[in-house]
């Protein structure tokens, strides 16, 4: 599929056919390119439209993506660090081993998407949707998903250390292979109604209520 896609290396003449001269530079639409070795740190990019697409080696950190729409695309070793997503859509994508340290993906939509190997340290996913999704291999210290929604969607071998699930409801979903910590949630707890833990993981949570465990 990729030999069928079009090589963009460089988003300025891009930008610019978009009307960069008169100081717009929203509402760019890409279909079936290759983006590789791009490097637009801060370049205002919302409203951006991308499809059947590869993007690899890239970094946008920093850059303004949110209301963007993104279908069908896999990004790979790319760098959004304190990127804005902000009310994005996420259908059918991937990203493998790619950085999102600080991104803001706050109302964002992902749909069938996977994340795999990626860091995601200090994102936030604040009432963000999630269906169909898979997040794996990855480390999402000090994320923060309150308010968010989910349905179908898994964290494999994920660190979720210091991270918030406030007001999100995890029923359905197996944690039992992630390392927990620290866990942001109500005082009710309802958020943990219906996952699925470890033993090590449940008496984390059982100490937390006060309860002792006694080892026979």
């Amino acid at each position: 599929m990729a030999a069928s896609l079009e090589r963009v290396d460089d988003v300025a003449p891009l930008l610019e056919e978009a009307g960069e001269g008169a100081g717009v530079t929203e509402g760019l639409s890409l279909s079936s390119v290759h983006l590789e070795g791009v490097r637009a740190p801060g370049v205002p990019l919302a409203f951006t439209e991308l499809s059947a697409s590869r993007v690899e080696h890239c970094m946008f950190q920093g850059c303004d993506l949110s209301k963007s729409w993104f279908v069908d695309v896999a990004f790979e070793d790319c760098d959004f660090s304190n990127c804005l997503f902000e009310d994005a859509n996420f259908t059918r994508c991937s990203f493998t081993s790619c950085k999102l340290i600080g991104a803001d993906l706050s109302d964002a939509r992902l749909m069938r998407t996977r994340v795999a190997e990626c860091a995601l340290n200090l994102a936030s996913f604040v009432r963000a949707k999630l269906e169909d999704c898979v997040i794996q291999a990855s480390d999402l210290t000090g994320a923060d998903l309150s308010y968010g929604a989910q349905k179908r969607t898994a964290f494999w071998d994920c660190t979720l250390e210091g991270i918030s699930f406030f007001r999100m409801g995890l029923s359905g979903m197996d944690l039992s292979s992630c390392r927990l910590g620290a866990l942001t949630i109500s005082d009710s707890m309802e958020e943990l109604k219906g996952c699925r833990m470890d033993l090590i993981q449940a008496a984390g949570i059982a100490k937390r209520l006060g309860v002792i465990i006694v080892d026979a």
